[in-house]
Order: C-alpha cells, then sequence, then structure tokens
C-alpha cells in the first residue's frame, strides 16, 4: 500500500468505528474516592472521566488518600489468631547450669523465632529432634490476637529431661555479655527471620551460662501456625 494513502484509511476506519458505536479509546483510569458517590457513602470508584464504576478491593484501603493497607504475613497472622507467644525465665541459673526449652509442633508445624536475654556470656543452641521426654512443666502458649480463643498445635515445655540433644545443630552461638563479676553486663541473642519448623517434630533450645557466676536466663518463643 502506498505509505502516503495510510493516514486516510486509518481515519475512515476511526469514524466508522465511532459512527458504529465501538469503543476505541478511553481517558486513563484512576482511583478516586467520592464521598456520597454513585452508591452513596465514602467508597472507592474508578473514574474513567465520563463515568465511575465501584473497585472492588482485595484490601483495606484509607479512606481518606484510597492507598491500600498492607500486613507482612506474621502481623496477618496475629490478626486471624494464628500467632502465639510463650515466655520462659529462671531468675538465677548457676554457672555452667542449663535452661532447656523444648517445643513439639503439632500437625501443621510452625513458623518460629526466638530470643534469649541472660545476665552474663552464655551459648544458645537450637536442635531438631533430640530425644527427650517432655516433662511435667508445660510454658503456656498466648494467643497474641487476645479477642480471639483459638489455642497453639504446638507444645512448649521448660525442663524437659533430655536423653540425646540429636545430631542436627541448628544454631549455635555464644552471648558475649561478660564472664566475671566486674565485667558481667548482660545480653540477648534473638532470631528475626523465621524457622519454618517441621509438623510433630521436637525441638530444644539450650541455653548454658558461662558467665563465672549465677544470672538470669530468660527465653522466648512466638511462632504461627498457618491453616
Amino acid at each position: 500500500m502506498n505509505r502516503a494513502v495510510r493516514p486516510i484509511v486509518i481515519g475512515l476506519v476511526l469514524v466508522a468505528a465511532l459512527v458504529g458505536g465501538i469503543a476505541v479509546a478511553r481517558p486513563v483510569a484512576q482511583d478516586v474516592l467520592l464521598p456520597g458517590g454513585p452508591a452513596g457513602g465514602n467508597t472507592l470508584y474508578r473514574d474513567f472521566g465520563t463515568y465511575q464504576t465501584q473497585v472492588v478491593s482485595l484490601a483495606p484501603y484509607d479512606t481518606v488518600s484510597g492507598a491500600p493497607y498492607w500486613l507482612d504475613v506474621a502481623h496477618y497472622e496475629i490478626h486471624y489468631g494464628g500467632m502465639f507467644h510463650a515466655e520462659f525465665t529462671n531468675s538465677s541459673v548457676a554457672n555452667n547450669g542449663t535452661v532447656n526449652v523444648l517445643m513439639s509442633t503439632g500437625d501443621t508445624g510452625g513458623h518460629a523465632i526466638f530470643e534469649v536475654a541472660v545476665g552474663g556470656q552464655s551459648s544458645v543452641q537450637f536442635w531438631e529432634a533430640p530425644t527427650a521426654a517432655t516433662g511435667s512443666t508445660v510454658v503456656p502458649a498466648f494467643n497474641m490476637n487476645r479477642w480471639l480463643t483459638r489455642t497453639a498445635e504446638s507444645l512448649i515445655y521448660a525442663a524437659p529431661t533430655i536423653t540425646a540433644t540429636g545430631e542436627l545443630t541448628l544454631v549455635n552461638r555464644i552471648i558475649p555479655a561478660g564472664a566475671t563479676v566486674q565485667t558481667r553486663v548482660g545480653g540477648q541473642s534473638s532470631k528475626g527471620v523465621e524457622w519454618v519448623l517441621a509438623p510433630n517434630t521436637d525441638y530444644l533450645l539450650r541455653v548454658t551460662n558461662t558467665s563465672g557466676g549465677a544470672v538470669p536466663v530468660s527465653v522466648m518463643l512466638e511462632w504461627y501456625e498457618a491453616q
């Protein structure tokens, strides 16, 4: 086709399309808040210039700006009752003494983080599948959404009887918080990125005081169980 003829042909096509009622273009869409809009109320609509259609929002949004709210997974699990918290404290652990906390997961496993606070230098180990008897000291697990009553599948035990720690040490670290009376200042170790724990499996978190004297030790576990 001759290049000079193309604009005329295209123009005729556009005219024919408009006459035939075929939409060939539309304004750039944008989401707007229309107070008392077509359906009444402060509702989010998509504005096409000559008309508006209500937006089906997949996330809650700010009623002033229309910007969506975003929650990370852990925050979402708190809101929907799937996040749990358990904590155990021993106020005086002798030098070379240990604090053992056992987590026994349920059918859904768990996505867990832990935190350890100590009054002096200590070591922290985290083992998978130890040989252990759960013992009688159950550490209560609290749902972090206090409006809901869902309970954790995983169980937490303090001072379990450990026959063997197991071959797989997932964490082995030192908290350098001072090893003499003059240098003990306390310290903390935490795991900010979650461990995705296997279902129906035992996990042992052990803290050993190596500070040279008696110190307090606190162990915290937080986890969610995605159903």
